[in-house]
Order: structure tokens, then sequence, then C-alpha cells
């Protein structure tokens, strides 16, 4: 319990940056950027998941937050992911802003039965918790 409890601590943490990145960006960020930080522990900048990223880089996150049995790790996906990826991208064609996220955990101790994720989540294999912009 003593992990999960840690687990929903680095969901809060990666929740309140993102949503400082969002007031500072007007979008969440891609989900490949993200997603690839946070399955390294790297730091969480306006650089991450932004096509064009401002001139002056702001941290969030110092480190992105792991999973405390180092085994798992944290996933991110930035939505909408249909009809068209979001790429945050003024240039792209047709530009898609991303609009909400999904951060995704493994508890091992999960409610029994696991809730239904949060729209627009759906689990990856293997997880059973998600967060969403509050």
């Amino acid at each position: 319990k003593g992990r999960d409890a840690t687990r929903l601590g680095d969901l809060k943490q990666i929740q309140s940056a993102l949503q400082h990145y969002f007031s500072d960006q007007n979008f969440y960020p891609t989900g490949a950027g993200l997603d690839l930080a946070l399955s390294t522990g790297a730091v969480f900048t306006s650089s991450i998941g932004n096509p064009s990223p401002p001139t002056q880089t702001k941290t969030y996150l110092r480190n992105l937050p792991q999973d405390p049995t180092g085994t798992n790790r944290y996933r991110y996906e930035g939505y909408p992911i249909s009809p068209t990826l979001c790429n945050n991208d003024p240039a792209g064609a047709p530009r898609v802003n991303c609009s909400a996220y999904c951060v995704y955990a493994r508890l091992e101790n999960p409610p029994n039965p696991v809730p239904l994720a949060p729209a627009p989540c759906t689990y990856p294999a293997g997880y059973n918790l998600a967060v969403i912009a509050p």
C-alpha cells in the first residue's frame, strides 16, 4: 500500500506540472514527447511535447517521478488522438492542439473491481489507474 500511495502522489505532481504547462502554452504536451521523458525521469520543461518551444525554457518538474518499483513506468497520452493525433504544431497541416491528457500507473493493490478509466482514457495493458486534468 505504501508504494501505491507513492504512485498516487507522483501522479498528482505530474498533474500539477501539466496544469502549469497548459497555463503557459494553452495546450498539453504531445504524447510522444512527455511519454519518453516519463520513461527516463527527465526534466519536464516547456520544450517537451512542444514543436515551437518558447525562447525562455521553463522547468515544470526537475525530475519526472518514476514508479517506486523501477520495473513499471508511468505512461502519458495527449488527446485528441482521433481522427488526428494532436501535434501542437503551428506549421502542422492541420494544427491540432492537445486539449486533454491521461497519465497511467499500475497499482499493486487496485480496488476490486478496477474502476473504468475516465474519458478519454483507455488503460494500456497492465495499467489500472488513470488521471486526467482536474
